[in-house]
Formats: C-alpha cells, structure tokens, sequence
C-alpha cells in the first residue's frame, strides 16, 4: 500500500512536467522572440538564387521562402535539384536526404521536363516530397522508444506514465520548429533516437552503423562518438579486431565524405572556423555571447530540454538507478550544449538531439523499477 502511494505521488509530479512541456513546447516552439529560425524574414533567398536554380517569381510565395529556416532549406532544396555547385559547405557535406529526396523528385517531375516552369514544379515537388520525410520520421520518433520497450509496455507492470513520457521524444520545440519546413532535424532526431536505443540495448556494432548513416544526413552525429567511445570501452568491445574496425567506420566515413566534397578534412563553410588556421576563433561563440547573449543562449536551450532534464534528474534521485549511465547521458547533454555554444546558430532545434538519451535514461529508470514487481 505504502509503495502504491509513493508510486503515485511520483507519477503525479512527472505528468505535470510532461504536460506542462507539451503545452510549453507548442506555444513557444515557433515563437521564441530571439530564435532565427522562429523571427526572421529571409524573403531575399529568393532573389539571392532565384536566376541560378530557375525559378520564377511564383516561387517567392512559396512557404520555403518564408521564416527564418530559408537560409537552411533553400540549400537542401538546391541540393535535392542537382545545383549543389549553387550551395556550399556544410550543407553539401549533409547528402543522404537531400540526393534520396531529389531522386524521387525528378522521377515523379519527368514528364514535365520541357515545360517553361520545370524548376518550379521540381522545386514544389521536392518541398512536399519532404513534407513526406518529416511525416515518416515524426512516426518513427514515437515507434523508436515504443519498439524498444513494446515487451514492457503491453505488459501488467507498465506503468501509464511510460507512454506520456515516449511522446515527449515527438512533441518538442525542435521538431514544433522545424517540421512544416525542408530540414535535416527531425531526421537528426530519427538518428539520435535510434543511437540512444542501440546504446541501451549496448549494441556496439548497430549503434557505429547509425552513426555512420547519420553522418551523411548531418555532420552533428559524429558528436555520438561519444556514448559509443563508453561502450567501447566499459563492455571491452575493443578485445575483438572485427569491433575496433566498426569503431572507426564513422571516422572513416566522416574524413573520406569531407576530401571529396571540399577536399579539405577541417573545412567548416558557413560556420567560419578552421581547425588549423586558427583553432581558438569561434565566430559563433562571439555571436552567443556578444550579440544575442548568454543569458538568451541559455533561454533556448533550455526551451529545448528544460523538462527533459528535470525528468531525469527526478527519476535518478527518487530510483537511484543506473548512476554511471545517467553521468554519460548528463555530460553528452552538456557536450551538445558547448558545441552548439560555439559553433550553433539555431540553438533551440540543434540542442534538441540530446533529448533521445535523456528520454530513455528516463524510460529505463522506469523499466528498471517496475519490470521485475510482481504484479
């Protein structure tokens, strides 16, 4: 009975975390007064590369001009028509989406080849083709977590705050931000969400595969190295040859996809820094710091995993469960943070790819707990 009680006190305090942070991330995700991707007017994309990629001025209305994630999408929608000598690194480093998204484009748009207004039909055809990625990875958002626990869940011993809580791995300011729009985030999301499944299931040689994947959707995914370098060593996956070859896939794969594509391993494009020319100039640590400031820095990421993170933080301290886990998942989060300190732009929809890792330390807490009661 005792148990029952504190049972439910604890599961009372999470829904109202959870719901606060559904109806939180609904309302500010696209209203955030200082996020670029929310405010700002990037019309003159259009008349930036409207002659290069052949659009006419019925293109200009098209949503993908509008808001502040032109800047991102019209790069990935050039890329998808084949102009990728148009666009510039990083954006051409980031394939996988744009070339599968461009492929199925052309094919649906052949017919039209000759008419006058081609481009634009391939334009328009390739933003609602996206629309069609964004829809399947926001499904596989919520089917990642459900998967992985589908044994659990259907069981006697679930609780019902186990399904709330898989939701919040869908209904954040990241994805709320970014899905009416032709973007690689919520696909990053996808990636993060299947990384953090493998990792918890510590399996090494799924988890260096989807890094390897994820590097060709979006260079940000090398920054999983990180849990899998713990794996690698706290389950001694480095005592087989075959294990240290898939520890350096994505290495492999992320130097080898940056020489033939810029010809240059540290060329960073738009996000002006260089490794080697001068290792300590982060243009967009000046911008967080001096111009948009700290204090708004630290709002958008905290807009982002705010509740994500008391969550766990709850669970960890009520359950005491997985401590060397919930450190990793807690210092991979802080990692993504100084990353995006200084190299990110667009804060808010960037520090969202620590949420899946923190999602499940939450998620297995609770299975930790309750799978082994007898009901």
């Amino acid at each position: 009975m005792i148990e029952k009680i504190k049972r439910k006190k604890i599961f009372i305090f999470l829904y109202i975390i959870i719901f606060i942070s559904f109806a939180y991330s609904i309302t500010i995700g696209t209203n955030w007064h200082s996020e670029p991707g929310a405010v700002s007017d990037n019309r003159v994309y259009h008349d930036r590369y409207a002659e290069e990629l052949g659009l006419s001025e019925k293109s200009k209305k098209h949503r993908e001009f509008h808001g502040g994630m032109a800047g991102d999408a019209i790069h990935y929608i050039m890329i998808a028509m084949g102009r990728s000598d148009v666009s510039h690194t990083p954006y051409t480093y980031r394939i996988l989406v744009p070339t599968t998204v461009g492929f199925f484009a052309k094919y649906l748009s052949k017919e039209q080849k000759n008419d006058e207004f081609y481009n634009d039909i391939l334009f328009k055809k390739i933003s609602f083709l996206w629309r069609g990625i964004n829809l399947f990875c926001c499904f596989l958002l919520i089917l990642i977590p459900f998967y992985h626990y589908r044994n659990f869940i259907i069981s006697e011993k679930s609780p019902q705050i186990f399904v709330p809580l898989i939701l919040m791995n869908l209904i954040n300011a990241g994805v709320i931000l970014t899905v009416p729009y032709s973007l690689l985030d919520i696909p990053s999301y996808v990636i993060f969400s299947l990384a953090a499944s493998f990792f918890f299931l510590k399996n090494f040689f799924l988890l260096s595969i989807i890094i390897a994947i994820g590097i060709l959707v979006k260079e940000v995914s090398i920054i999983l190295y990180f849990p899998l370098l713990y794996l690698f060593i706290k389950e001694k996956f480095y005592l087989k040859f075959k294990n240290i070859l898939m520890f350096f896939l994505p290495l492999i794969i992320f130097i080898l996809l940056r020489h033939f594509i810029s010809g240059s391993i540290t060329d960073m494009g738009q996000m002006r820094y260089d490794i080697l020319k001068n290792p300590f100039d982060f243009y967009y640590l000046k911008r967080n710091l001096f111009e948009t400031g700290l204090q708004n820095f630290s709002a958008r990421v905290a807009n982002s995993l705010i509740f994500v993170i008391l969550i766990s933080f709850y669970l960890r301290i009520k359950f005491k469960l997985e401590k060397e886990i919930f450190i990793v998942c807690i210092l991979f989060t802080f990692l993504i943070i100084l990353l995006n300190l200084l190299f990110g732009s667009g804060v808010m929809r960037v520090c969202q790819i620590a949420l899946p890792f923190l999602l499940f330390y939450s998620l297995e807490s609770i299975f930790k707990k309750y799978n082994n009661l007898i009901c």
